[in-house]
């Protein structure tokens, strides 16, 4: 009987160390992620100071863009989606990001969108990221937006505006349900940013501050 009771627990500590083990984060799928991610951001950023045109570049950049795409489809090919689970919410959210940017293979973001979905569902991946990928594909294909994550600046005007969007008057319910902040707030907050970086410009001109949008006082605190 105490070899009964011996070989239980053994059996018991098999499955409880298996389960561990699967349920470990993949370290080195996720600094691989990571640092796709962050060569994608970098460059982007902060490009070297010897690069002196626009056409190196992007030249540069579209490089990036293809050895991303390259790396992503094998981990894709082999993950599916990498959530939370397998790489962390910061390798989750950074392997969306490489995805985001890659608009020259929409065929391979609606393939990514789709295993996404699935894992936002079972909370193992960032609603907010999907709902950006979303808006990218469908105004890529020429479609509306759903949660209006897809904004342009107007240096006439000062202020950011979105691309248009599926009925606009209930955008901050979707946003809301994805947890977004409402849009008005985050077009003031890209205006903002748009508005400090061409600082000098504005001021040479004359302009002292961005046109901002109204927000209602219901949508800050507890929206």
């Amino acid at each position: 009987m105490k070899n009964l009771g011996k070989l239980i627990v053994l059996f018991i500590a098999l499955i409880f160390a298996t389960i561990n083990a699967y349920g470990q984060i993949d370290t080195v799928l996720r600094d691989k992620i990571i640092q796709m991610a962050n060569k994608d951001q970098d460059w982007m950023m902060n490009p070297p100071k010897n690069v002196h045109d626009n056409s190196q570049f992007f030249q540069r950049m579209e490089e990036i863009y293809q050895e991303n795409y390259d790396d992503a489809k094998v981990i894709f090919s082999k993950f599916g989606f990498p959530g939370y689970n397998r790489v962390g919410k910061d390798g989750s959210d950074k392997f969306w990001l490489v995805v985001q940017h890659l608009n020259k293979w929409p065929d391979f973001q609606k393939l990514v969108l789709k295993k996404m979905e699935a894992e936002v569902k079972k909370k193992n991946a960032s609603p907010d990221k999907y709902a950006y990928l979303l808006d990218r594909i469908n105004l890529n294909k020429g479609e509306l937006q759903i949660y209006g994550t897809q904004i342009w600046y107007d240096v006439r005007y000062h202020r950011t505006f979105p691309y248009p969007i599926v009925d606009i008057k209930t955008v901050n319910k979707r946003r809301k349900a994805v947890g977004l902040e409402a849009l008005e707030i985050y077009l003031n907050t890209t205006t903002e940013s748009h508005f400090a970086l061409r600082e000098f410009i504005n001021l040479k001109s004359g302009v002292k501050k961005p046109w901002l949008y109204k927000v209602p006082s219901h949508m800050f605190g507890k929206y």
